[in-house]
């Protein structure tokens, strides 16, 4: 969200209203002409009129009127009354430039597919037309739409090849959206059809750099040193270079040498700040982020990105919650209150050191405004999902349900609300509700908002369907659920761990389990989860040595403080015969919060063998 909403949509009111008063003068001009034209009187006037052409005069009348008052009322704000004389007009006559304003309408309203319907039938009437083009891209643009957006300039540069500025947006978007290697071929045409120039050449050495074609961006700085002489952006870039080929050494020599250069240069100080964070030196990037905070030359909205990237950092190295970085929060908070984006960073800062009533009573205020903020109702219920408060987890998501019908996200915090209430069966409710709105949406698609993967949603409910079905010991439609869960990801490391558990707790398949266990060890062997899985699949199997090396592992790599990890250790303990110690295990695992009635059996069960 680069601007505040408030001040985009005043923005966006201003843009309009200019040219659409413009658009009003002329329209005025031309329709006191036309009446004007009425008045005087022809030599054979009574002659040539016939009935159609009457007709025909009074549809265009019609047609003038109509949208004559449509321009006024669009003017005046009236969105809806412009809209329906607009209709109107259309009627009368499908005319391009009816068609246009239709679509900058619909645009203003939120309305994706009606605004791109009505700009592509605006544009296919005047294909020649470049303001049609220009709409349709801002349309594509502020919807989220980069593929169609990227189509739109590939169509304009088609149809207008000497438009150099069109070229190099083509080529940037390309960029944006990790094609370098065609961003790059745009560039190089360009700079041989119209000359070298600074920026020209930047933008082709980050291609290269993008690309991982370093030996050439190198050789292109050394170009553009010679042509350009010495220039901050070069240095940076070629810092980069080195710290990507594995020189770091060089790359941290050429860095400090560019910030003592240019020590106050706010591009400078972004790029130590990347290349500090990079390289866990966290001090040093708080100095750094100091003094981006500081500037009045970099962005709000870079300040608010660069301090989301300090509070999400999940390392142990950095206190989030140390009155350094909550002086820099403050900071920034302080610098744009106003801005949604600036209320989500204090709000998401408050959730991470549990701040959970300060977090929600920001996310309230927030939605109690911008009811139809989508970003604002998925923080909201991030926020609830940590309090672990089923009761508010449902309440928000069924009320999210009501203003977003088809958003598949809010039927999975339904699921996670009463996953916490053990409530199987309306998980099974929400998740197929979810299901079917995702297959509608398309598996591959996007939340354009959120920018939440419904692929990623998807897995989400298959896995808690395989939960709920086995927890109602319905076991064959539980497998069913992490089969399908697994044919949309079969890499997917949480259902391969989940399945596999719970099949070795049936002693069921047992090969089976073990083969995807051993699938998400390979991928992460210091995790003590997927250690414990694969250590307790092999007990199963009856192979209890192996088995202890893997639940050991698992207790060595943080293991030892999960009541089930413990509860596995005891019990393997207890089959090699090892009582005492499986007492102990037991016991540690009761302090730690596991099922007590269970480990308490245990323990009274081997006391009186």
């Amino acid at each position: 969200m680069d601007l505040d909403i408030r001040e985009m949509i005043e923005k966006m009111k201003y843009r309009i209203n200019y040219y659409n008063w413009m658009a009003l003068v002329a329209m005025m001009l031309i329709f006191m002409s036309s009446c004007s034209k009425k008045i005087i009187p022809g030599n054979n006037i009574q002659d040539i009129k016939t009935e159609k052409a009457n007709q025909k005069d009074e549809k265009i009348e019609n047609f003038n009127y109509l949208f004559f008052e449509a321009l006024k009322q669009k003017c005046l704000g009236n969105l809806k009354n412009a809209l329906k004389y607009f209709l109107e007009c259309e009627k009368i006559k499908p005319d391009d430039a009816v068609e246009y304003q239709i679509s900058e309408i619909f645009t203003i309203s939120g309305q994706e597919k009606l605004a791109v319907e009505y700009g592509e039938k605006a544009l296919k009437k005047d294909p020649g037309n470049i303001w049609y083009y220009y709409q349709l891209a801002n349309e594509f643009k502020m919807f989220g739409e980069w593929d169609s957006l990227i189509d739109i300039y590939e169509r304009i540069v088609e149809r207008f090849p000497d438009m150099i500025k069109e070229k190099i947006v083509l080529g940037d978007l390309y960029m944006q959206t990790g094609k370098a290697k065609k961003a790059k071929e745009i560039y190089i045409e360009v700079e041989k059809k119209y000359g070298k120039s600074k920026e020209l050449e930047k933008k082709i050495i980050q291609a290269y750099l993008n690309s991982n074609e370093f030996e050439k961006a190198i050789n292109e700085i050394r170009k553009a040193h010679v042509l350009f002489g010495e220039d901050r952006d070069f240095l940076i870039m070629k810092a980069e270079i080195l710290d990507n080929i594995g020189k770091d050494n060089e790359a941290g020599i050429m860095y400090e040498t560019v910030l003592e250069k240019y020590v106050d240069d706010p591009k400078v100080i972004i790029a130590m700040f990347k290349r500090y964070m990079k390289v866990k030196k966290y001090e040093e990037a708080l100095n750094m982020l100091e003094k981006i905070i500081s500037s009045n030359q970099i962005s709000q909205d870079k300040k608010l990105d660069y301090m989301f990237e300090v509070i999400n950092l999940n390392d142990q190295n950095i206190n989030i919650s140390n009155e350094r970085v909550e002086k820099l929060v403050q900071q920034v908070y302080e610098g744009g209150k106003g801005n949604l984006k600036t209320q989500l960073l204090l709000a998401d800062y408050y959730a991470k050191r549990k701040e959970y009533n300060k977090a929600m009573d920001m996310m309230k205020r927030m939605i109690e405004k911008y009811p139809l903020l989508k970003i604002g109702w998925q923080q909201l219920l991030y926020i609830a999902e940590l309090t672990k408060d089923p009761d508010t987890i449902i309440y928000y998501a069924k009320n999210g349900i009501e203003i977003f019908k088809d958003d598949p996200l809010f039927y999975v915090y339904m699921c996670t609300g009463y996953y916490l209430k053990n409530n199987n069966e309306e998980i099974i409710h929400y998740a197929n509700d979810g299901i079917t709105i995702i297959k509608k949406k398309g598996v591959n698609d996007i939340e354009k908002e959120t920018g939440i993967s419904y692929k990623i949603l998807l897995i989400q409910f298959y896995s808690y369907l395989g939960e709920a079905y086995r927890n109602l010991k319905q076991y064959e439609k539980s497998d069913q659920a992490f089969e399908r869960g697994l044919k949309v990801d079969p890499e997917n490391l949480m259902l391969l761990n989940n399945y596999s558990y719970y099949l070795s707790l049936r002693k069921e398949k047992l090969r089976k389990a073990k083969r995807m266990s051993k699938r998400t060890i390979k991928k992460e062997p210091e995790n003590s989860t997927y250690l414990d899985t694969y250590g307790w699949v092999l007990f199963k199997m009856g192979r209890i040595k192996k088995a202890e090396k893997y639940i050991l592992k698992a207790i060595d790599n943080g293991g030892d403080s999960s009541p089930d990890i413990l509860e596995h250790y005891g019990d393997i303990l207890y089959k090699k015969g090892k009582k005492d110690e499986a007492i102990k295990y037991w016991k540690m695992a009761i302090k730690k919060m596991g099922n007590k009635n269970v480990l308490e059996k245990k323990i009274e069960s081997l006391k009186s063998e």
